[in-house]
């Protein structure tokens, strides 16, 4: 029952035998500290980035992220059904690993800055990829925390989340 699987959990590695159920919490908190310490004191300043860089009028910077939430509810749907059928962890490495490129692609391509239908399309997919599969990236959290070190891990968290205040 119990045991059994958990002796399978603890023997799962993920990206090629990099990630193992011992590491995997200690993974995603440096991961999450990162993008905290980055995008969170980065995000709240993308209308200002759209405005003063890209140029963009003020309504379709509105448009953008109005409609962020819907695409993130469909996004989440979409990935929660993927996951499914492939695994969790199989959906959320990759989403990450495109939601990083989209956020360094849109740091380095100064040229497209004022291109909409370049800058625009890679906030959109940056944001609701990252945002989408945060569900299933705390489920697999969840899974592989063991419970007397959750509070331990949920104090960390706090840390990580003050990037984005």
């Amino acid at each position: 029952g119990d045991a059994r699987e958990l002796g399978l959990r603890a023997s799962r590695t993920a990206c090629f035998g990099l990630i193992t159920a011992g590491n995997l919490r200690g993974f995603f908190f440096l991961g999450e500290l990162i993008l905290s310490l980055g995008a969170g004191m980065t995000v709240k300043f993308f209308p200002v980035f759209f405005d003063v860089r890209c140029h963009e009028d003020p309504a379709t910077v509105q448009i953008v992220f109005a409609s962020l939430g819907g695409i993130v509810a469909v996004g989440t749907i979409i990935f929660n059904w993927i996951a499914k059928r492939v695994g969790r962890m199989q959906v959320v490495i990759p989403c990450f690993c495109i939601g990083v490129t989209c956020t360094l692609l849109i740091g380095s391509l100064r040229s497209f800055y004022t291109v909409p239908g370049v800058m625009i399309p890679l906030f959109i997919l940056r944001c609701s990829i990252m945002w989408s599969t945060s569900a299933l990236k705390g489920s697999v959290i969840a899974d592989y925390t063991p419970k007397a070190q959750r509070g331990r891990w949920k104090a960390l968290e706090s840390i990580a989340g003050m990037g984005w205040s």
